[in-house]
């Protein structure tokens, strides 16, 4: 899963998505939001990618 979700958040989202998906395993790919994206767009085609984690910024 790719993220640049905080690390000390990241024990939170793996607990629920592994509460409604116990039968898929997380492999956390994480990195600031500019690599992220370069990482998405280069695998554009590639069937790989499966998700990738965002959390939005409140002002």
């Amino acid at each position: 899963m790719y993220t640049a979700v905080e690390i000390d958040l990241l024990a939170r989202y793996k607990k629920a998505f592994e509460k409604d998906n116990p039968d898929v395993r997380i492999l956390w790919v994480r990195d600031s939001i500019g690599v992220m994206t370069a990482k998405l767009l280069a695998e554009e085609y590639s069937p790989a990618r499966n998700l990738a984690l965002c959390r939005r910024m409140h002002p």
